[in-house]
C-alpha cells in the first residue's frame, strides 16, 4: 500500500471520529471508549500494513490454523512450532 494511501486513510479516520465525538451527543465515558476503540484499530492496522503483525493473519476465532503460507516466511519460528503442535490435519 503506498504511503500517500496510508496517510489519506488516516486523515479521513480523523476527520471522521472528529465529526462524530463532535456533533453526535453522547456521554464522555462512551466517547472515550470510542476514541480508544478507533485508535487501537488503526495502531493494530498500520502494525499489519508493515507487516509487524503478519503472525496474526492465521488466527481465527474458535477454530485452530497455522499462519497462512505466504505469511509463514515472515512469522516467527517459535510462534509456528508453537502452532504446529495444535494443527492436526
Amino acid at each position: 500500500m503506498p504511503l500517500l494511501q496510508v496517510i489519506v486513510t488516516l486523515i479521513v479516520v480523523g476527520v471522521l471520529l472528529w465529526l462524530v465525538t463532535r456533533f453526535i451527543p453522547m456521554a464522555n465515558s462512551i466517547q472515550s471508549i470510542l476514541n480508544a476503540g478507533v485508535v487501537i484499530a488503526v495502531v493494530l492496522w498500520l502494525l499489519s500494513i508493515f507487516a509487524l503483525l503478519s503472525f496474526l493473519s492465521g488466527i481465527r476465532a474458535g477454530g485452530k490454523s497455522l499462519p497462512l503460507r505466504g505469511a509463514t516466511t515472515r512469522a516467527n519460528p517459535a510462534l509456528l512450532i508453537v502452532a504446529s503442535r495444535f494443527y492436526q490435519p
